[in-house]
């Protein structure tokens, strides 16, 4: 996880929020959002996480 610091405050960035954050932009289609975008987030920030 990423920590950024902020004065004396530190916030840690989920990965999950990361990925959220990356899909958001993403193009949405009347099917969903875009596959390859999608999978790119996944593999971006869940990746080493999760798999």
């Amino acid at each position: 996880m990423r920590e950024f610091k902020r004065g004396k405050q530190k916030k840690e960035i989920n990965p999950i929020d990361d990925y959220f954050q990356c899909l958001s932009y993403c193009d949405i289609h009347p099917k969903g959002i875009d596959n390859d975008c999608e999978i790119i987030c996944m593999e971006r920030h869940l990746k080493d996480h999760y798999w």
